[in-house]
This record gives C-alpha cells, structure tokens and sequence, in this order.
C-alpha cells in the first residue's frame, strides 16, 4: 500500500516532546558548562594575544552563548563508562571548537 500524497496542508503527525525539566539533567548541563567554558578559556589565548584579530574571532565565537550539547555528550557517555572528567574534557572540547 502505498502512502498518502504529501500536500501543503498537511500537518506532522506528532508534535515534538516536551522539554526536560529534571533537575539532576539541568544540574548535569550547568556543570558541564561550567567546566568546559573554563577549559576553553585555558586552550584558548587571549583577545590581546597576536594574532590579535584571530584570537577575537575565535573567542567571539566560542564564548557568544551556547546550550554546550556536543561537549556535554562526549562526557555524559565517556563518564558512563568509566573514564574521568578531566580525561575526556580536552575531546569535549575539541568538538566545541570544530562546531
């Protein structure tokens, strides 16, 4: 059987879910944000540092605001199995960077 032509009027058949409002989740991502903003920082060089108009750039970029997901995936599963913070932290990072 083949399905229904898809017209402009059609509307999704499922709405999308409701957001998580669990406080350990929202803990979870505060710490995370906390903690790879710092590392950031630290990798990073400063705005004055030449060159000067790349490391604004970078750093504008980086730090203009952000939910952190990618990173906080990289240590939600690497601490999952077993591997430290402070382990997986520079990788987290790293996919920041490349995002």
């Amino acid at each position: 059987m083949n399905p229904p032509p898809v017209s402009a009027t059609m509307k999704p058949s499922s709405k999308p879910a409701p957001a998580d409002k669990s406080p350990m989740l929202q803990a979870f991502m505060t710490d995370c944000v906390k903690h790879v903003d710092r590392r950031l920082d630290e990798l990073i060089p400063a705005g004055e540092v030449s060159p000067r108009s790349v490391h604004e750039a970078i750093r504008w970029s980086l730090f203009a605001g952000g939910k952190r997901l990618r990173p906080a995936l990289v240590l939600a599963v690497g601490e999952s199995f077993g591997a430290s913070r402070s382990s997986l932290l520079d990788t987290a990072c790293a996919l920041e960077m490349i995002h």
